[in-house]
């Protein structure tokens, strides 16, 4: 189900689907929307509770048309909250991130952990950017905003979030997905990324199960990487899809959706089994 509430002055969009079970709260990536996660949406909705937004700036959520505006991964936190509350959802979540969504998963850690009963942590890392590579992402904003165009930005992201080989379907899913949205929300996303925060600290304070699911190919946040630092997590179970890149719940849906299928009663706990 497709449905809005105001936030920031601005439609906030979010899909709903199931009515029992725990909550999955779904969290998609950079320049991604919901639809991401749709082969996710369509399986669990039988057995789960999805909440899946369009983040502020992609996908349907709108930013405005401030061309200089920054939405930190702080920002989709507190939106994620006022989601949540608009829901009346006050039963810890299961938060599953991908990518730039497992950014946000952090900074939602940092300030509402009460709000969280376990993590599904997807492609993603833990560093912050490196000065070059935020000087690049800031300048990318600039000149999307300039050019009023989001070929710019496929052209840096989809080499290398897709596969060498992606299939046609999928290429044109995600170009879907990125022109959805405006240049502006583009830009002010570009440099949320651009300046968060290392999260590594976090890593021994975390005791909530917490499955990190990474892929062979993923050129962005590699096995080796997700690997490493998942270790430092007390409670943790990590898996490498075989044969996919950055993408594996679209890659790979059916045995993605396995593995977290596998991992719900021990992401949801004994009372909600």
């Amino acid at each position: 189900m497709h449905l809005t509430f105001t936030l920031h002055g601005q439609p906030y969009h979010y899909y709903q689907a199931g009515q029992t079970g725990p909550i999955l709260l779904m969290v998609h990536g950079f320049p991604l929307s919901h639809l991401q996660w749709q082969p996710q949406i369509d399986y669990f909705q039988k057995q789960c509770r999805v909440v899946v937004p369009d983040l502020r700036g992609l996908g349907k959520s709108n930013s405005g048309t401030d061309p200089n505006l920054t939405i930190s991964m702080e920002d989709h936190a507190d939106d994620l909250i006022a989601l949540l509350d608009h829901l009346q959802i006050t039963e810890p979540v299961i938060l599953m991130g991908l990518s730039m969504g497992g950014y946000i998963a952090w900074q939602m850690l940092r300030k509402y952990a009460s709000r969280i009963k376990s993590l599904v942590m997807c492609h993603t890392r833990v560093i912050a950017d490196t000065p070059e590579q935020s000087q690049a992402r800031i300048k990318l904003a600039a000149e999307t905003c300039q050019k009023q165009t989001a070929q710019l930005v496929e052209d840096v992201m989809f080499p290398r979030i897709l596969p060498p080989h992606a299939p046609a379907s999928l290429v044109e899913l995600l170009r879907k997905m990125s022109r959805t949205t405006t240049p502006e929300g583009l830009a002010a996303n570009l440099r949320g990324i651009a300046s968060r925060q290392a999260s590594d600290d976090l890593l021994p304070k975390i005791n909530m199960p917490a499955l990190v699911i990474s892929g062979e190919f993923d050129a962005i946040s590699s096995p080796q990487e997700m690997g490493d630092w998942a270790r430092k997590m007390a409670n943790h179970r990590f898996i490498a899809i075989p044969g996919v890149s950055h993408l594996s719940p679209l890659e790979a849906p059916d045995l993605f959706n396995r593995h977290l299928e596998e991992a719900l009663p021990w992401l949801t706990g004994p009372k909600n089994c």
